[in-house]
């Protein structure tokens, strides 16, 4: 899969670029309301509240998210385009496979199973990466600033975060390597709950002919 997407490297590169700016957006914002709080605090003590000052920083979080949300649509843009484009490729690569594959193979396979390479795995590795390409880029750059931001505000409590998410991190690990071979066998079943559709159901008449 790395190599399909290593055709498309310059947009990857681009979208990870505007994911990096996304989050950048996203994470100033927290800081600007943290200010308008912080002088209508100080307003409501002194009495007298800087309305200036707080539409100025009311306006500036407005065009940050604003922003934010006008990259995030060009991000998941791109990133669904080059989902489609790997699907593609990956289908257009399977098909010149089938082509070249000898007769004596498929006559040993079952049609059913085949249909399911072509069908359910190409879809579900293309819905994958749709799904979590765009997801992923954007949570390691977020996650990047956050904990930049986070080091600014409080060392101890970025450092409680931080060993928390390890121990997140090592539990999904864990769970991850146990379950791993369970989606393999889940896959193996569609494959063969096709094949059995596929030469059973859709075939019945020929079955019922040829088998009484």
């Amino acid at each position: 899969i790395i190599g399909y997407m290593g055709r498309y490297k310059h947009i990857f590169i681009f979208a990870v670029t505007l994911a990096v700016f996304e989050s950048l957006f996203s994470v100033l914002v927290p800081n600007r309301l943290s200010d308008m709080t912080d002088i209508i605090e100080a307003g409501l003590t002194s009495g007298n509240i800087d309305l200036y000052a707080v539409s100025r920083l009311g306006i500036l979080a407005f065009g940050l998210y604003l922003a934010s949300t006008l990259v995030m649509f060009f991000r998941y843009r791109l990133t669904s385009s080059i989902a489609q484009r790997v699907g593609g490729n990956l289908r257009e690569d399977m098909a010149g496979k089938m082509n070249r594959l000898p007769l004596g193979y498929i006559d040993t396979q079952g049609k059913g199973d085949i249909m399911s390479r072509f069908a359910n795995d190409t879809d579900t590795v293309s819905i994958a990466i749709n799904n979590s390409m765009g997801v992923f880029i954007h949570g390691i750059a977020a996650f990047t600033l956050c904990i930049v931001m986070m080091f600014l505000t409080d060392v101890r409590l970025t450092l409680t975060v931080l060993v928390t998410s390890a121990m997140g991190i090592i539990m999904s690990v864990v769970v991850i390597k146990y379950t791993q071979k369970y989606y393999r066998k889940q896959q193996s079943n569609i494959g063969g709950m096709y094949r059995l559709v596929s030469e059973m159901y859709s075939s019945q008449q020929g079955v019922m002919a040829y088998c009484g």
